[in-house]
């Protein structure tokens, strides 16, 4: 059935299974932020994803042509930024709940239309404009500077946002020449190569009952990495896009279930304001503005 659909209607469905997949894998992160240091935490998962898509690679476009990439930089620079990110958001998981490090998350597409203007080139009329200011009175809302006891951490998860948006302007560079492979393998590569010798003692003790933890999670980040990939491929960001916004509804659920959290209001509020502007953004640069 899922071949007779259009090329909208799976990339949406493509949107929601990866997006979701990410947040799975979040969640089972968070779990492990309980017994593991972040750096053990990616550099053992980087080793469990790189076996996953290297089983898989014939799959996703085979391992040859994906070391034959003629951006072989931009993908460096992609695994260099995916680590720094890794670190980032296993700190932001660990001390803050889901719900509210994905808000902060949110402000990536902000983030990503500034650094565009001056390397792309890229204008912005004043509808974006006044998107972009109200997500940031979103993050500013979750942030409330001066209203309440800050939570230096709120920093990390905003930082973490920076580094998505890198993430999303390396991905302008690149087209449906790069293997599908290429995606997961060379930031998975860098977590590897970065951080896996300082934590191989941690994989030798590594507890049997946390192998499952570790294997879905790194599942979950190739299934989302596939997902995501190919529902931009064959649609227009401003159809899959969207639906990372669909992470705060998993936020919220995985959070209460498996975590006892629940967003407070102010959370709730800025989520709502990001969220809002974020859509409205997405469908601007549809339109062009």
């Amino acid at each position: 059935m899922f071949t007779h659909l259009s090329s909208t209607y799976k990339a949406i469905i493509l949107a929601i299974i990866g997006f979701g997949a990410f947040s799975l894998g979040d969640a089972a992160t968070k779990i492990l932020t309980g017994h593991y240091s972040v750096y053990e935490i990616i550099g053992i998962k980087a080793a469990f994803t790189m076996a996953i898509i290297i089983c898989f690679s014939t799959r996703l476009g085979g391992l040859q042509k994906t070391l034959k990439s003629n951006k072989r930089k931009i993908h460096i620079m992609r695994g260099l930024t995916n680590t720094a990110l890794g670190v980032t958001a296993i700190y932001s998981f660990a001390m803050l709940p889901l719900a509210q490090a994905y808000t902060l998350f949110f402000a990536a597409p902000f983030i990503t239309t500034l650094i565009a203007i001056p390397v792309f080139k890229e204008r912005v009329d004043w509808h974006g404009w006044i998107a972009i200011a109200i997500g940031f009175v979103g993050v500013l809302v979750v942030l409330r500077p001066g209203f309440t006891d800050f939570n230096p951490w709120l920093l990390m998860a905003l930082l973490s946002a920076f580094f998505i948006a890198l993430l999303f302007l390396f991905a302008k560079t690149l087209d449906d020449n790069e293997t599908l492979l290429s995606l997961p393998f060379f930031p998975v590569a860098s977590d590897m190569i970065l951080l896996l010798p300082f934590v191989w003692p941690a994989i030798i003790v590594l507890d049997p009952a946390h192998i499952p933890v570790f294997a879905f999670a790194s599942l979950m980040i190739v299934i989302g990495y596939i997902g995501v990939s190919l529902a931009f491929r064959m649609a227009k960001s401003s159809v899959a896009g969207p639906f990372h916004y669909t992470q705060m509804i998993w936020a919220i659920i995985l959070g209460y279930f498996l975590f006892n959290e629940l967003p407070d209001i102010w959370t709730l509020v800025g989520a709502t304001i990001i969220i809002g502007s974020g859509i409205y953004l997405i469908e601007k640069e549809r339109s062009g503005f």
